[in-house]
């Protein structure tokens, strides 16, 4: 009778283990630590690295302020205009694209991946060059 033994490796965790733990590690370092590092300032009195204690003055000052509701307001108006602007011209895209028979059906299907290889800097020179006060193409 002979029994079949499937072989072992000589190290218990495999390459793509190893390699999700550096991962997370790498996440864990650039990512989580200014964030905590921030919420912890944000509690402390003085700047950081400095003398101080904990408190909650800073909120105090955040919350009593009505300049912060007034951001906030103008921060999710601008947020939801964005949004409904992009999902009018997305439905509008996807329309043409898909139940017509239109010229050019093809490079309007991949129109809304232009901006993720356009670079955002290169767009707002392009943005610059057109609106500019002085020198701008259209003024």
């Amino acid at each position: 009778m002979t029994s079949t033994t499937a072989k072992r490796s000589a190290f218990p965790i495999s390459l793509s283990s190893l390699a999700l733990v550096v991962g997370v590690g790498v996440l864990a370092v650039f990512i989580f630590y200014p964030i905590v590092f921030a919420i912890d300032g944000s509690f402390w009195s003085s700047q950081p690295g400095f003398p101080g204690h904990y408190t909650l003055a800073n909120y105090e000052a955040l919350l009593g302020s009505t300049e912060t509701y007034f951001t906030v307001l103008n921060t999710v108006f601008a947020a939801g205009s964005s949004a409904a602007i992009a999902i009018g011209l997305g439905t509008v895209l996807s329309i043409i694209t898909v139940r017509t028979d239109t010229p050019f059906r093809r490079a309007l299907f991949y129109l809304p991946y232009l901006p993720l290889a356009f670079p955002v800097l290169i767009a707002n020179q392009a943005w610059i060059y057109l609106f500019s006060m002085r020198s701008g193409l259209l003024n």
